[in-house]
């Protein structure tokens, strides 16, 4: 199986209407992630170590913040105070990154453009859950799966969160090409595979 990208995903307002109902097979592609990005190799490494911990750490805060807005409007509370405890030590580490991130790259001006950030990455979530309600929720239930489905399971949140960001940001999704030395979908590694598209045989 593959994931095909640059098309519609229920995390993104709909772009072609040929691919509308497709959040179940979705799902099902998203729900691999758990099996392929478990367990870094030689491979992985290679695919992963120009990454730096900033870009890491805004693909954290926009799977978070997507989250965050599922659990308001979805009725997925008790889903998101479970991903949240689960991984409190990674959300911090990769928050502490992101303070870190945007320190060196604004100065003083840090805080305010760090807030102006999270409050675009809220309204960039709301506006999704708008325009394809229903697939929006299926979609981030399937990601809760993912993170918290399995007792004792614990998906490494940083990789995940990449190639989850490459399916909702495009300006990360080149970001993270850049970095990684593969196409915008990640189709040269299979770590930075995009989540955005329906599954085909």
């Amino acid at each position: 199986m593959s994931f095909l990208t640059r098309v519609n995903s229920p995390f993104r307002p709909s772009v072609n209407t040929r691919l509308r109902g497709t959040s179940r097979r979705w799902r099902a592609g998203i729900a691999a992630l758990a099996m392929i990005g478990i367990g870094a190799g030689a491979a992985q490494a290679n695919c992963l170590q120009g990454i730096e911990s900033g870009t890491y750490a805004k693909s954290v805060r926009t799977l978070q913040s997507d989250m965050m807005v599922a659990a308001l409007s979805c009725n997925a509370r008790a889903l998101y105070n479970n991903f949240a405890v689960s991984y409190r030590p990674d959300l911090m580490k990769h928050g502490k990154a992101l303070k870190s991130y945007f320190q060196a790259v604004h100065g003083g001006a840090s805080t305010r453009e760090l807030n102006a950030y999270v409050t675009e990455l809220a309204n960039d979530a709301s506006i999704r859950h708008a325009r394809t309600g229903s697939a929006f929720c299926e979609a981030a239930e399937g990601v809760f799966a993912d993170l918290i489905g399995t007792e004792n399971q614990h998906v490494e949140l940083g990789t995940y969160a990449l190639r989850y960001a490459i399916a909702v940001r495009p300006q990360l999704a080149q970001e993270i090409a850049t970095a990684s030395g593969t196409g915008v979908d990640g189709a040269a590694c299979d770590e930075l595979v995009a989540l955005n598209g329906p599954v085909t045989e």
